[in-house]
């Protein structure tokens, strides 16, 4: 009897010993497959201009800190954020079309403005009455020669669209928008409003001696309206009423020979 559990115990001993020399089995490769996250072979990497969204074609005006004395001496002395309209908008005002209303012309007269640096196209107004022969509704101006003429580009009124007509250098030409840059030369600003729905930032200044307005496009710079003599019983008015900023070309201001 003895013997017989003597020998059992020898057997739990060996049993014991047999499985506590057994490797552990490794499973961190296995663990490690688990956790990695498989690669998508069908994912596509867009290239970083395709992630961009669209941005206006004009940039926004140049921050007020931004703006250099030294840039322009027409413009040193005047509030920062007037300056760097202003430097904008002499740049912007000598490729642009718009519409004007002021002086030299009658009070109901709206012309339009093509303007390419020192060439100038003015469609006139249609009259009721009109001499044939004697007519002509399209005016092209070079403000660096002051040379002006004009030619008849309406079919239904002309006989003859390409005979030239002597016109006077300011018979139709209004003041300019970037003339106003080179007449002010003290500011300040007065408020903010929109006006031919655009927003304009108001600006006061002394024109001959009288207290003016003139109404600028933050974005482009652009003068959109003036009021000269604000304070007074009848104000000079100018309108500009802005149609395009850009993309102005030569072959819009120049006369095409027709048939």
């Amino acid at each position: 009897m003895k013997r017989l559990v003597l020998l059992v115990i020898i057997l739990l001993i060996l049993s014991i010993f047999i499985v506590s020399c057994v490797p552990a089995e490794d499973t961190t490769a296995a663990d490690k497959e688990d956790t990695d996250v498989p690669e998508d072979k069908d994912k596509v990497e867009l290239p970083d201009s395709a992630m961009e969204t669209d941005e206006p074609e004009e940039d926004e005006p140049a921050p007020v800190e931004d703006y250099d004395e030294d840039y322009d001496d027409d413009l040193a002395g005047l509030p920062a954020d007037l300056a760097v309209l202003m430097a904008k908008g002499k740049e912007k005002a000598r490729n642009i079309h718009y519409l004007y209303r002021g002086p030299p012309l009658e009070f109901r007269d709206v012309y339009e403005y093509f303007i390419f640096g020192d060439k100038i196209k003015i469609i006139k107004s249609e009259p009721q009455q009109f001499v044939r022969g004697d007519y002509y509704n399209v005016v092209y101006i070079d403000t660096k020669t002051g040379d002006a003429v004009g030619y008849c580009e309406d079919d239904k009124r002309c006989d003859d669209m390409n005979t030239p007509f002597d016109t006077e250098y300011n018979e139709y030409l209004g003041t300019l928008p970037g003339e106003w840059f080179e007449i002010i030369d003290s500011a300040y600003k007065v408020g903010s409003e929109d006006i031919f729905d655009r927003e304009a930032n108001i600006y006061e200044f002394d024109y001959d001696g009288v207290k003016s307005r003139i109404w600028i496009d933050p974005f482009y710079g652009i003068p959109l309206q003036v009021r000269v003599d604000e304070y007074g019983d009848d104000p000079i008015i100018y309108h500009y009423e802005v149609r395009k900023v850009g993309n102005i070309k030569m072959a819009d201001i120049e006369h095409q020979t027709m048939s």
